[in-house]
């Protein structure tokens, strides 16, 4: 890994450094991080599995970072916003998180930042921060190229691969993916609903396992070209597309006060979805005459199509609904089509005194929809009978237009001060599909941003970080149509909904020598106006007996989470690494209709690295994550180990062997409390799983050194 010297991290804040070949660096191993002013660094090109592994397995080894099953990322449990290069990924869009996750090569990754507070320059959503992919840029000059397939116990297969090329004034780096992604699980529900004195008079109980295959296919590129000493331009192009099929079986119960049955049956499902994601981009950058000067402008445009379908069929062998006894089918059908396009300017200006940076960005959104959900019919009848209450369009149009300045300067000969403030203006269109009545949200937000870094030692620093954060309801959470969301549950969005509102403070101090760093970090997140969910029992709508939840949004309640963080990265031995992160934190959570609630909670992960000088390498990583609470009960903790041997077959061609949840552990469990409900939801998943991957690389600067010619 190569660090910097201090005070030139210190000196820049922009989101794109640009590595030079003069700076001095010093080499280690491991993931040791390359500390800048606000934010950590780390350097993922010594993990074991770096040239076969993708971005997911990637981001799953840095410290207090999480991705969950569907592609969310979390920094410390709360959401995080994911970038690539400092700018938003619009692939990584919708359902299509896991898909874009999966389908980047790690080998196309020089290093993760992680920006748990980040300043003005960035757009203000994501409670938890930003997690900054960076992709290599700085190539030597020639041509390189890499290819990787692996095959996995449960069936699944990935094949990709990248090529890189730079000459003279062009650059072009491109990857490609073909994966197929496959799982198992088991599922079980229950859901009491209790009386005024807490005793439950009715529950729902629903076991179910499943099986789920997806293939997806990915190609990107990008070129950069160097125009003169000054401006260059840059293209950009991404195609995603993403498909998967699933079905299950089970049963369901609902029981009444005396736990007598009176609704039975089992249920046999399918589904399928489609996605398709286009982006293109564009850019161009000035550099100026003084060190620090350059104006950047960018324009990304994306487009984002999807499909869901599913199909159900229930069998009652008893109902509390006479005309329900027997077979009955419900069908739903969702479309939609996203328009995204991103426009921004940066500037940054290197002055005697310091450094100024300013933006423009504008960002716009243009989406139809379409929902067809619940075909109620009963077998015999030709035509299906579409559902009302479950059918609509919803279509909106949405704009963010923000501007921002920064400010950087060294006070005396320690101290490093970054300001920022950002302002940001929503507008959101749309039309009430029951009334046709239009519904338009504007509002404008003030966020400011400060940094300090005090710097004791060229080894020895401290630093203290405060941002005002966002977390923006979703377009569907403003949707105030119902939409389907299974025979339990359904969904009312809420068109007044404002932002939750988050102040994030961290102080650190960070030690770094040599092959071993460390710090102990102090953080707090206050949010205000917390966007919870309403839990409300209702009726029925498709009129199948079933004990129905509906599920809308609101701005109620404030919540803090304060917690410390140690981190160590170290050699046990010349060939052996140890990287270990403790997270302590305490939630404190106030709700209008729940009594207060606190949870301590611990995590921890720990890694072990062994390398050996006979191109053998093995990595041993265990993640654990106490209780947690959120706004409707908690999910229990659990712990997963997984394990990654390498070995360098020779000098182009590494085998790479790795398993995922070694010791079956990892499940997701959730608890529901609320005043009129207890529930408890748990899901375990085909474990553990051994994938094994051959990678081959090609082009100059790879293999052993070539024999000089010999005169005679």
């Amino acid at each position: 890994m190569a660090v910097t010297p201090v005070h030139a991290q210190e000196a820049s804040n922009t989101e794109e450094t640009p590595k030079t070949d003069t700076a001095p660096t010093v080499t280690v191993k491991g993931k040791k991080p390359l500390n800048r002013t606000d934010r950590q660094v780390y350097d993922v090109t010594k993990d074991p599995d770096h040239e076969t592994a993708t971005a997911e397995d990637t981001l799953k080894k840095i410290p207090g970072v999480n991705v969950d099953a569907d592609g969310n990322v979390t920094i410390r449990g709360n959401q995080a916003k994911v970038l690539v290069n400092g700018r938003p990924w619009l692939m990584y869009v919708g359902d299509n998180r896991a898909a874009a996750l999966r389908a980047m090569p790690s080998s196309m990754i020089a290093s993760i930042e992680v920006i748990s507070t980040p300043g003005a320059q960035y757009g203000s959503d994501g409670t938890g921060g930003i997690i900054n992919i960076v992709t290599k840029r700085s190539l030597p000059p020639g041509w390189f190229a890499s290819t990787t397939a692996q095959v996995s116990s449960n069936g699944a297969g990935m094949v990709n691969g990248a090529f890189q090329y730079n000459k003279d004034k062009l650059t072009v780096s491109a990857f490609a993916n073909l994966a197929d992604f496959r799982s198992e699980s088991r599922s079980d529900f229950r859901l009491a609903q209790l009386a005024p004195d807490g005793r439950p008079f009715m529950a729902t109980d629903t076991s179910n396992l499943s099986d789920f295959e997806s293939r997806l296919g990915m190609v990107n590129g990008s070129a950069d070209y160097q125009l003169d000493d000054n401006d260059s331009l840059s293209g950009q192009f991404s195609y995603l597309s993403s498909s998967g099929t699933g079905g299950g079986e089970g049963r369901t119960a609902r029981s009444d006060a005396t736990g007598a049955p009176i609704d039975l049956y089992d249920s046999a499902s399918a589904f399928r979805f489609d996605n398709e994601t286009q982006t293109l981009g564009l850019g161009w950058t000035r550099t100026g005459q003084t060190a620090g000067d350059a104006l950047k402008v960018d324009l990304k445009v994306n487009r984002n199509t999807s499909t869901n379908r599913s199909d159900n069929l229930s069998d009652y062998s008893l109902s509390s609904v006479p005309e329900n006894q027997g077979l009955r089918a419900q069908n739903s059908r969702n479309t939609s089509e996203t328009t995204n396009a991103a426009f921004s300017i940066d500037y940054n200006k290197g002055l005697k005194s310091g450094e100024v940076t300013t933006g423009l960005q504008i960002t716009h959104d243009d989406a139809d929809n379409t929902n067809e959900s619940s075909f109620l019919y009963t077998p015999g009848v030709e035509t299906p009978a579409l559902n009302p209450a479950f059918s609509n369009p919803f279509a909106y149009k949405q704009t963010i237009s923000a501007a921002y300045a920064t400010y950087q300067t060294m006070l005396g000969d320690h101290w490093v001060v970054l300001g920022g403030l950002r302002a940001e203006a929503l507008e959101f269109e749309s039309r009430d599909a029951a009334t046709g009545a239009p519904v338009k949200i504007d509002y404008t937000n003030l966020n400011p941003s400060a940094f300090a870094t005090y710097v004791i030692s060229e080894q020895k620093k401290l630093r203290f970080n405060y941002s005002r954060r966002l977390q923006r309801p979703t377009a569907w959470d403003l949707n105030p149509t119902l939409r389907y969301g299974g025979a339990q549950q359904v969904s009312l969005g809420t068109p007044d909904l404002k932002p939750q509102e988050t102040d994030s403070f961290e102080g650190s101090y960070e030690y770094a020598k040599d092959m071993i760093s460390l710090s102990v970090r102090g953080y707090r997140l206050q949010n205000r106006k917390i966007i919870s969910n309403v839990r409300t029992f209702i009726d029925d709508p498709q009129n199948a007996g079933n004990q129905v939840v509906q599920i809308s949004r609101r701005n109620a309640g404030q919540s803090d989470q304060t917690g410390v963080q140690f981190d160590y990265r170290g050699q046990l031995k010349p060939n052996l690494s140890i990287n270990v992160t403790l997270n302590v934190f305490e939630i404190d959570m106030t709700l209008p209709d729940m009594p207060d609630r606190s949870q301590v909670t611990v995590g921890s992960q720990i890694g072990l690295n062994y390398f050996s000088k006979k191109g053998h390498s093995v990595s041993v990583n265990l993640n654990s994550q106490g209780k947690q609470i959120n706004d409707y009960g908690y999910m229990v903790g659990n712990t997963g180990v997984f394990a990654t041997y390498n070995h360098a077959l020779s000098p182009t061609l590494t085998l790479t062997v790795m398993a995922q949840d070694v010791f079956r552990t990892t499940k997701t469990k959730f608890v529901t409390e609320t005043r009129d409900s207890r529930g408890l939801s748990y899901t375990t998943r085909q474990a553990p799983t051994i994938s094994i991957s051959l990678s081959r690389r090609f082009g100059s600067g790879y293999g052993p050194p070539k024999p000089k010619n010999k005169r005679h």
